[in-house]
């Protein structure tokens, strides 16, 4: 039997309502300093604790950005030098062309980030002696250097998109919206107490371009806010391996994931087949599940939380040009509270820039590019992907 989307949401105890649980969230602009973007708005800003990513080698973070970014590659000498270049640079590397992984912290695209920055990024963290102690109290300390790596990269993609998108962010905006904080210095002394490992990352040489961050995720929210909507199938197993294997059956033949979802859902599983959901429909859904940070024609394979087992979800479709959704349902973008209009946007980014290769320094783990976040290792991503073998209709 079919349920459809519509109690689905009414519920809140189908699908979306669980995908809410299952995946930590990008938060980019949650646990940390609030405040309003405009003065007449009535719901506060967060602004997530996040690195000041460095682009170039010559560039520590924190210090300013210029104006052009500098393009570390490998250039190619003659068949013999190209050949040696490859072996030096490792299967990092891939090719000849492009940027060198040594001395690479990450390398987003054509930018790196260097492991002098971010080793200069962590000597200032844990300088402070206070932020030190802290953060060992918490057991934190052992997360810093991956947090600093990602928010270099999540910074640094930011920055792309927003070349992408032709999304200007000027400094009066920025000016603005420090100024509601307080300015530099009582924003960062806000941040003293968050939680998370973020706090320790900022400092007031660094608090204004996670501002600029902040307010190109809210664009990006709301450029896609009303236009965005998916259809999926969904189903659980009961473990990881067999989530797995359920995500492969379906990419060998998509065309028959509504069939395994059905049979699934006759079963007694947990399971949702031939779904439709739009941003505007359920905007905590789009900001705080992974749903809409798949592209097309790919299966998601994660944890279904506190509920156990571990979803397995097909993204049939993905249409960032959709009409308006003129539902019941539809929430209006101008009443979404601005720190979740950021995450959304946070989420648009994944798929938007899922062409840009990310490659992290083994010490950092690897890039997990849904939720936008260094693993340690390839298990331990917080999302899988698994893509379809062939096209789907």
């Amino acid at each position: 039997m079919r349920r459809a989307a519509d109690d689905l949401l009414d519920e809140r105890s189908g699908v979306v309502g669980q995908l809410l649980v299952a995946v930590r969230p990008v938060d980019v602009g949650r646990a940390a300093v609030t405040a309003p973007l405009r003065r007449e708005d009535p719901e506060p800003l967060g602004l997530r604790a996040e690195l000041i990513g460095t682009p170039v080698a010559q560039v520590a973070p924190g210090e300013p950005r210029p104006a052009s970014r500098e393009k570390v590659a490998l250039m190619r000498r003659g068949a013999i030098a190209a050949a040696a270049a490859v072996i030096a640079a490792g299967l990092l590397s891939g090719c000849a062309a492009g940027p060198s992984q040594v001395g690479a912290a990450a390398i987003v695209g054509d930018t790196v980030v260097t492991l002098e920055s971010v080793q200069t990024w962590f000597d200032r963290v844990v300088d402070d002696r206070e932020r030190r102690e802290r953060a060992r109290a918490n057991q934190q300390f052992d997360d810093i250097g991956r947090k600093i790596v990602t928010e270099a990269v999540r910074h640094e993609l930011l920055l792309q998109a927003a070349e992408k998108e032709k999304l200007r962010i000027d400094e009066e905006q920025v000016n603005e919206l420090l100024d509601e904080l307080g300015g530099p210095a009582n924003a960062v002394e806000e941040l003293a107490g968050t939680p998370g490992t973020e706090w320790l990352l900022y400092d007031e040489t660094t608090i204004r371009e996670r501002v600029r961050d902040q307010l190109i995720a809210l664009e990006l929210g709301r450029k896609y806010f009303d236009s965005t909507e998916i259809k999926f199938d969904a189903t659980q197993a009961q473990s990881r391996d067999s989530a797995l294997e359920k995500a492969d059956q379906i990419a060998a033949d998509p065309q028959r994931s509504g069939e395994i979802v059905e049979s699934d859902l006759d079963a007694g599983a947990q399971a949702f087949p031939d779904q439709e959901l739009s941003v505007a429909t359920d905007p905590s859904t789009a900001a705080q599940s992974p749903l809409f940070a798949v592209p097309a024609g790919e299966i998601m394979v994660y944890a279904a939380g506190a509920q156990g087992g571990w979803w397995v979800i097909f993204i049939r479709e993905r249409d960032t040009d959709a009409p308006r959704d003129t539902s019941p349902e539809a929430v209006e973008a101008d009443t979404v509270e601005q720190s979740l209009m950021s995450d959304i946007g946070m989420r648009m980014l994944a798929p938007l820039m899922a062409d840009v290769d990310v490659r992290l320094s083994p010490r950092y783990g690897v890039w997990d590019r849904v939720s936008l976040d260094a693993a340690p290792n390839e298990g331990e991503r917080l999302v899988t992907t698994v893509p379809v073998q062939q096209p789907t209709d």
